[in-house]
């Protein structure tokens, strides 16, 4: 289908490795990624824990699954948002999702909504 893995199919272990390597590139940044000009664009996600697209990645009746994912960020107001398709395995239907949400850095010792 092309979803994105996540917290709720990966491993233990994976989800930790990946989380690690994460915060790992956050530090280096530092809080200053949320204004980095390369964030700007439409970016296909391949890992999520975020809980909207947790939650479509789980146990969805009838055939339907989620599919390819996608976080437009557009620095210049400040969003970004989590788009996401929810596809069916016999054809019979496609539903979508978005989720809005502010791109700005966090205040020090703070974890965002979506738990990074």
């Amino acid at each position: 289908c092309g979803a994105p893995a996540t917290n709720a199919t990966v491993s233990a272990k994976v989800k930790h490795e990946i989380e690690m390597k994460a915060l790992s590139l956050e530090q280096l940044g530092g809080r200053g990624l949320a204004r980095e000009s390369a964030l700007n664009g439409s970016w296909r996600l391949l890992y999520s824990n975020a809980r909207e697209i947790t939650n479509l990645a789980s146990d969805l009746p009838l055939g339907f699954a989620l599919g390819p994912t996608y976080q437009p960020v557009d620095l210049s107001t400040g969003r970004f948002e989590n788009q996401a398709v929810v596809v069916n395995t016999f054809g019979i239907a496609r539903a979508s999702t978005t989720v809005v949400g502010d791109v700005r850095p966090a205040p020090l010792q703070t974890v965002n909504a979506a738990g990074v």
